[in-house]
């Protein structure tokens, strides 16, 4: 690696996790690190809510960063890049996955000018309760605090079976998003539904919730056996536009309980059999698969995600 510095910047609106993770990285390099802090001028121009004033937000960054026993100095930034296009004693630059573009187009820009391209580490964006990403603009709105956890109330319009009791819901939930708040509106659809039909449902009822979510039974047949399947599958929607989807396991069903399927009488899944415990669980796997990508998303290539985000 070389230069002497690492360099990491930003307007570090309100300090939280997610800077800590970006600071952290840093360290790690080994290099003194250089801090681009924007100008209090600049930020009045780019974001478009109130943010600390630079004193503020420096200081938040020297607490960190002293009680780490870092090797650290604060520059106050008037753009984006400040002077790290031009000076070669930059060896190595911290970013978050998101602003990516912006540091692979200093880099050029440092080559250009006879400069040797910098070593770039990226920290992934870290998520909150809710399973949105940390950011100082939600923070500022009241939405989460700075560890990531929700505040005001998170609305979810889910879409169950008909077959299914709806307090049985709420616990299912709270497996995932915790002790937060959360405004629940429930509606039945039919247990296996058409393809087409549960998106638009979901893109229907998402209005100005958080989240749409749709679990619905998903029926199979396979010619080798001659025999009928059925899996749990869940579909996520949310305010941003991202869909998610994760299905359970499949599991042979008799024909006679196909038959009764095919009748209309899908709440034998309610009947006291084995499907009264097993769907559930069926249920909570399907969740939790189309759950996984949220709070991985640059694994699946979510990097519009975030962009997304105001």
């Amino acid at each position: 690696m070389g230069g002497k510095f690492c360099i990491v910047a930003g307007s570090f609106g309100f300090f939280h996790r997610g800077h800590e993770k970006l600071l952290d990285e840093a360290i790690r390099t080994g290099l003194k690190i250089i801090v681009g802090l924007t100008s209090d001028q600049y930020t009045s121009r780019t974001k478009r809510y109130q943010i600390p004033p630079y004193t503020e937000r420096e200081e938040g960054i020297r607490q960190y960063l002293s009680s780490k026993g870092a090797d650290f100095t604060i520059m106050e930034l008037g753009n984006t890049m400040g002077d790290a296009p031009f000076n070669a004693e930059y060896g190595a630059v911290v970013a978050s996955r998101e602003t990516e573009k912006n540091v692979l187009d200093l880099n050029v820009k440092r080559l250009k000018n006879g400069i040797n391209s910098m070593e770039i580490r990226l920290v992934d964006t870290q998520m909150a309760d809710d399973l949105f990403p940390i950011s100082s603009r939600r923070i500022a709105s009241g939405e989460i605090d700075r560890d990531g956890r929700r505040l005001s109330v998170l609305k979810i319009w889910i879409h169950v079976p008909d077959w299914v009791k709806v307090e049985s819901t709420s616990p299912l939930l709270k497996h995932f998003f915790g002790e937060t708040h959360l405004d629940i509106t429930v509606e039945k659809i039919e247990s296996f539904p058409q393809h087409s039909n549960t998106s638009r449902i979901l893109i229907n009822s998402l209005k100005d919730r958080d989240y749409a979510i749709s679990i619905f039974m998903k029926h199979s047949y396979r010619m080798d056996t001659g025999r009928h399947y059925i899996s749990s599958v869940c579909r996520i929607l949310d305010r941003y536009g991202l869909m998610t989807e994760g299905a359970s396991g499949e599991v042979e069903i008799w024909d006679s309980i196909y038959s009764s399927i095919m009748e209309g009488n899908s709440g034998i899944f309610n009947d006291e059999s084995a499907f009264s415990e097993l769907i559930p669980h069926m249920m909570l796997e399907s969740m939790t698969n189309a759950v996984f990508p949220r709070k991985n998303p640059w694994q699946y290539g979510y990097t519009h995600y975030f962009s997304a985000q105001p």
